[in-house]
């Protein structure tokens, strides 16, 4: 955009002598002509604010036709999901949480162009519409995330191509899991086949017993479970376990699953547990496939420009 600005700049000043043969009135009405009064009255920063400011209007009041406009066709984020695998995934969510509701705070706007580049702090909470199979009760979903949007500008639209989640955690809380406090720790990037931990946290609620399982599952559609090993969280409400990134490059949830339980004693004195409480936990891992370079052929050219 500044290239297209400074010729025209240049132009200008080259025909200063045709200028001068014509009124202002003439000048304002051929710069008007060629798109100039467009040019300088649209601000790019305020167009793209008040694009989110609408979106997120649409998202509250579930209009996925009027959604999608926001959207260009040739949509993919980083997980790999396109346009109609996305809105797919939208309607779904909107189907089982009907009264989900989202916010979102614009942290940066970057344009260079066409281009633009919006960084959004953004939350979402829902309550299931089925009662759950493990309890009598409807989970409430909970999401945080940090998420980096890329637009392109289409004459005076500007379309979402891609978006990017820097960080995200969605807990989905069924019974006494509501009134307790949760939290997942695990780094928000790893390299393809490496090793992480996951920490996670829980205060225990008096007279209750915590069972938990660690898996790392990979982001895809449809989604593919891990196998669950649950253990008994200790005094200090912490469970951590080492996992391997997957090798193929999909990002990742940490996810932990969480039961609530009670224990009684019966007539046969045996120990019966009685679970109170169910909770989903899941915090992002971006897995970022390292590149491989030929350094002998590298250290090779540096030497030939070196001569």
């Amino acid at each position: 955009m500044k290239k297209i600005i400074f010729a025209l700049a240049l132009s200008i000043m080259c025909s200063n002598q045709v200028f001068a043969m014509h009124s202002d009135v003439e000048i304002n009405e051929k710069l008007a002509l060629i798109g100039f009064g467009k040019i300088f009255a649209q601000d790019p920063q305020e167009q793209l604010t008040k694009l989110f400011e609408n979106y997120v209007k649409c998202g509250n009041n579930h209009n996925l036709k009027k959604i999608k406009t926001f959207y260009d066709e040739k949509y993919v984020n980083a997980d790999g999901f396109d346009y109609n695998t996305y809105f797919e995934l939208v309607g779904q969510t909107w189907n089982l949480y009907p009264d989900m509701k989202y916010s979102s705070e614009i942290k940066s706007i970057m344009v260079n162009g066409n281009y633009a580049t919006v960084h959004t702090k953004e939350a979402a909470i829902g309550n299931a519409k089925e009662t759950s199979t493990y309890l009598d009760d409807k989970g409430l979903l909970e999401n945080t995330s940090e998420v980096v949007y890329y637009l392109k500008k289409y004459g005076n639209q500007w379309k979402i191509i891609s978006d990017s989640a820097i960080s995200e955690k969605t807990f989905l809380k069924y019974g006494d899991a509501k009134n307790v406090s949760f939290d997942v720790v695990a780094p928000g990037m790893t390299a393809a086949g490496e090793e992480y931990s996951v920490l996670f946290a829980a205060d225990i609620p008096k007279d209750k017993i915590l069972l938990g399982s660690i898996t790392n599952e990979k982001i895809t559609y449809p989604n593919e479970r891990q196998k669950e090993i649950f253990r008994r969280l200790k005094e200090d409400g912490m469970l951590e376990r080492v996992v391997r990134a997957n090798n193929e490059g999909y990002n990742e949830q940490a996810v932990v699953s969480v039961g609530i339980t009670t224990t009684e004693v019966t007539e046969n004195k045996e120990l019966k547990l009685d679970v109170t409480g169910v909770a989903f936990l899941m915090t992002r891992v971006n897995v970022v496939q390292p590149k491989k370079f030929n350094l002998r052929n590298l250290k090779d050219e540096v030497k030939e420009n070196e001569i």
